[in-house]
């Protein structure tokens, strides 16, 4: 339901998310399920309707209506050898919002092929329920400049024993070397160790 609608605009400019695996996981249904996603599209109608809750049905009543246009124009697209991806039905789109860093950010590169080759992909920032912790500024950059304003922040070198050192304030980092992330923030949570390790990459 999710790509019905939105593969039905043409002007999706910005993708915000956080795993970019989740993304990729929907253009795959898309592309297996590319001819009944068409036919709603041109019928104003949702596959499998049947068997969404008739409360959820009465609310979508308004926002389906016939778009023949849209059909017709997708389908000339893949007629001429497009995809039934990113590439083709939001070929305008700008700037897509993920995880670039870490574990998680691996799943960007299998999510690339999918997108227009002018797609910028911006990191969502580093946080977690505790406090968000960076901001990021460049795109295609996993790093981001440390939140100053959410957290008060201490730093353990990965190689030393945390029992014996006292931590380190984020002016005292070095660039190149990974930390543990200790954190202490304004709803009381007093340097807690986010079992997180952190790698500082310059300065700003």
């Amino acid at each position: 339901m999710i790509m019905r609608f939105a593969i039905e605009s043409p002007d999706i400019r910005i993708i915000a998310g956080n795993n970019a695996g989740r993304l990729t996981s929907l253009v795959r249904m898309a592309q297996s399920n590319q001819e009944a996603l068409l036919n709603d599209i041109e019928q104003g109608t949702i596959y499998l309707m049947d068997q969404v809750d008739p409360d959820i049905q009465n609310k979508l009543t308004d926002w389906l209506k016939p778009n023949p246009e849209r059909a017709k124009t997708l389908r000339t697209l893949l007629k001429e050898g497009k995809p039934f991806t990113p590439v083709t039905y939001w070929s305008d789109l700008q700037l897509g919002l993920f995880w670039l860093s870490a574990s998680v950010g691996r799943y960007v590169e299998e999510l690339r092929p999918y997108l227009p080759s002018t797609t910028r992909l911006m990191d969502v920032g580093y946080g977690a329920s505790e406090a968000k912790f960076n901001i990021p500024l460049i795109p295609e950059d996993p790093a981001g400049a440390l939140s100053l304003a959410t957290s008060f922040y201490e730093f353990i070198p990965i190689d030393c024993d945390s029992k014996e050192m006292t931590p380190l304030l984020c002016h005292e980092l070095e660039i190149g070397k990974q930390y543990e992330l200790i954190v202490t923030t304004w709803g009381g949570l007093y340097r807690y160790q986010m079992k997180d390790v952190v790698e500082v990459t310059g300065f700003i």
